[in-house]
This record gives C-alpha cells, sequence and structure tokens, in this order.
C-alpha cells in the first residue's frame, strides 16, 4: 500500500524482542533488521527494539 499509493521506496517498522509472532510474520513479508535499540521494560529488564525496512526493489 505504501509503494503504490504514497511511492515510498521503503517502509520502516520497529518490533520488541518479545515480539516473536510479529518478528516472523515482518521477516517472512520481506522485512530485514537493519537496527537494535536497547531499552527497559516496564519492569525494568533490558528488551530489544529491532527496527526493520522493506525496500521497494527487494520485491518487485
Amino acid at each position: 500500500m505504501a509503494f503504490q499509493r504514497y511511492s515510498a521506496s521503503y517502509v520502516r517498522i520497529s518490533c520488541f524482542n518479545h515480539n516473536t509472532a510479529g518478528l516472523l510474520l515482518y521477516y517472512k513479508l520481506g522485512f530485514r533488521p537493519v537496527d537494535l535499540e536497547e531499552r527497559k521494560g516496564p519492569d525494568g529488564k533490558r528488551v530489544v527494539l529491532i527496527h526493520m525496512h522493506l525496500c521497494y526493489d527487494a520485491i518487485h
């Protein structure tokens, strides 16, 4: 949708490491990790926010 409607060259999403189902789905759709960001969860434990890109060229 972003590629056709907005002529985007890429889409960027972010997903926390504990969201395994989301990470697997995004990977299956063609998103690839490009950066990691360490954060603290609500309980104070370390978590990772994984930034992912889907490039237009990768799917066309």
